[in-house]
Parts: structure tokens; sequence; C-alpha cells
């Protein structure tokens, strides 16, 4: 190869140097002369298209791996069940996912470019606490409503981040959220239900109340905690019914409930009889049936129960006048006919201390043809005595 000239020898340099800025790193410079100052040169250049081509190679896998990461974040914001949507540090919106559109009903064309406050939140009415100093970040689990493209309101639950670039630099924000409105529907449906009960148990005047398997009382009615001689509810939770009556009703009251609780049966119109604390005696009717949990379990029981004692009486008063007429036609003398009317009436004031008393106006005297006492027995006392 003949000696180049020194003109020869840069335009070579230029042509290489060419090929290296259109990607052509296989080309070198191959210069041929006096070992001078363009053979350094050369050399230079050839490490030069070296390192460029070892770069060129980097930036390719680089950009590789860049834009594989960049398909998996989209799959994920495509398939994961929350919505979301990021925001540049003027709060337009740079990215919208599928459940975004199907939540918001905005589909992410219509939204790409716009600013964050197309949602119309309730927050954004006030100020955004993205963008706010005093709001600490992130903020998760925040309740919030936003208007849909139908403008419906619609509640949800969201959390919010502030995008930084490596510097530390704000660069704009994340927000995931939820659709939340059947939830905010159903727990307005069950505070309402839960008033409604509350209310019931305040006023209605039977006794009702709701016990667990243990046959513990787990809510009543308030008057049922009047009828026991309480003043709170608080007062009966937790206690069983040998904790409020004696032992032959209690013991019969917890044998019924855990029949209930083992075949599901309920007892209607049950009439039971007990003793309260204070000795006084009381009837009342019942009825009892399983309580079950959402999912048909048999939890406990519940049972309503009216105080018929007063009932109780005036049947029993009623009875006692009808067989005192009958005793009239039967009894065979006027002390026997005593007797017979002093036994029923015992029956009706449940009384052992009690006495029938005849004024002899000529003897001024006072017989006691029925006289039931505990201490005293005769028969005749003076009128005056």
């Amino acid at each position: 190869m003949k000696d180049q000239t020194g003109e020869q020898k840069i335009q070579e340099i230029i042509d290489v140097i060419a090929d290296y800025a259109t990607g052509n790193f296989g080309a070198s410079v191959e210069l041929t002369g006096d070992k001078d100052i363009f053979d350094a040169l050369a050399l230079g250049i050839n490490m030069l298209g070296e390192e460029l081509q070892a770069n060129s190679l980097e930036k390719i896998e680089f950009d590789s791996q860049f834009l594989q990461e960049k398909q998996y974040m989209e799959k994920i914001q495509h398939l994961m069940p929350s919505a979301l949507f990021t925001v540049d540090k003027d709060q337009i919106i740079t990215s919208w996912n599928k459940r975004a559109e199907e939540i918001s009903g905005y589909r992410a064309k219509e939204v790409l470019g716009k600013h964050c406050s197309i949602l119309e939140g309730d927050s954004c009415q006030m100020s955004c606490g993205l963008y706010s100093d005093e709001v600490e970040k992130p903020i998760i689990g925040a309740n919030c409503t936003i208007i849909s493209k139908e403008g419906i309101n619609i509640n949800i639950k969201k959390n919010v981040d502030n995008l930084t670039d490596e510097a530390g630099n704000n660069t704009g924000g994340i927000e995931t959220f939820e659709d939340i409105t059947e939830q905010v529907k159903a727990n307005k449906a069950l505070e309402e239900e839960i008033q409604l009960v509350q209310t019931l148990l305040e006023h209605v005047p039977d006794h009702l109340y709701f016990k667990d398997l243990n046959s513990r009382f787990i809510k009543v009615s308030q008057s049922m905690v009047r009828w026991n001689g309480f003043e709170n509810a608080s007062d009966i939770i937790g206690k069983t019914d040998n904790d409020l009556f004696a032992g032959e009703h209690a013991n019969k009251a917890l044998q019924d409930e855990q029949e209930i609780i083992k075949t599901g049966l309920p007892l209607i119109g049950i009439e039971e009889k007990g003793k309260r604390d204070d000795g006084s005696s009381a009837w009342v009717r019942t009825s009892k049936m399983p309580l079950y949990d959402k999912q048909g379990k048999i939890i406990g029981t519940f049972g309503i129960s009216s105080d018929i004692t007063e009932n109780k009486k005036s049947a029993r008063l009623q009875q006692t006048l009808y067989n005192i007429s009958n005793t009239v036609s039967l009894a065979l003398s006027l002390n026997d006919l005593f007797k017979l009317i002093g036994q029923e009436l015992e029956l009706v004031f449940e009384s052992s201390n009690f006495f029938i008393a005849l004024y002899d106006k000529l003897q001024d005297t006072l017989s006691l043809p029925v006289f039931i006492d505990q201490k005293d027995s005769f028969e005749e006392i003076s009128a005056a005595g």
C-alpha cells in the first residue's frame, strides 16, 4: 500500500468518524506512512470505536430490559384489582389503568393529559393532600367520594403517595382506590337496622332477649331490665337465668334452650312460673327460637316473654268465685262452707295467715270458722278484745 499523504489520512479519519456516527462500529482507521502524529490519532480513533461499540451493546441491553420492565408494569397495572393512576407535578394524569376505567366510567384516552380534578373528588374541593406539606405521606385508607362520568357519586377508599426522582425531587403522585359504594350502603343499612332494633328493645312492653350457646344474655329489652329490678341492660348482659330466678325455673329454661340449640325446633307459647330474687311469684308466656348467623349456623337462642302474672291472678280469682258459688250448694254446714271458701281464697292470696270472722251481735263475740295462722290457734274471741 502506498504511503498516504496527509490529506488522505485526514479524510480516512473523517470517514471512520462518520461511520461511527451512523452506528457502523466495524470501520477502523488503517494509516500508512511515517510514524507521526497521524498514527497516534488513528490508534486513538480505533480505541474510541471499540469503546463506542461496547457502549452501544450495553445500551441495547439496557433498552431491552427497560422495555421488558415497562411491559411488566403495564401488565400489573392492567390486572391489579384496584384502580390506579398517576399524575405529574402539575396534577396532569399520566397513566390510568383498566380498573380505574371500570369504576369511573372514563376511558384512559379521555383522561390522559387532563387535570385530575376531572373526578371532582370531595377532597379536591378543599385542598389536595398529595401536594400539602401538612399532610403526612403516604396517605393510607382515606375515604373519599368521586363523581363518575355518568354523574354518579362513588364512595372510594384510597392510598396516595408522592413520586420522586433520584435526587428526591417531587415529580408527581400515584393513587390507588377501590369502590366501596356498596359497602357504605350496607354499613348505613346496618346502622339503621341496629337503630331499629335498639328502639324496639327500649320501648317494647314484652321481655325480649337474645342468648349465646351457653344461655348467657347478650341483648335484652329495657322492659326485662326493669322487670328484674335493674337499671341498665349491662346489669344483665353475661348473666344466665340462674342469676335471676330460682333454681327450678332457671334449670327448666336452660334445658329448653339447649334442646332448641340441639334440634333447631322452637318452643311457642309456653307458660312458665318462677320466683324473683325478692321471693315474689311471676308468670310469663314465652316463645323461644334458635338464633342463626348468616351462614345458617345456630349461635344461640332468642325469645320473647309476656308477663301474665296479673292475667293469671285474674283468671284464678274468676275461678275461685265460680268455685265458691258452687260450694254454697254443696256444703253440709255453715262452717264447712266457710272452710271451703277459705281454701279457695288462700289459693288467690297465697297467704299462710288468713281468717274469716263472724260477729255475734247478741254475744258480742267474733267466731273464726276459718283461721290460718302460724303462731296462734283459737276459735272465738271477744269483739271488744
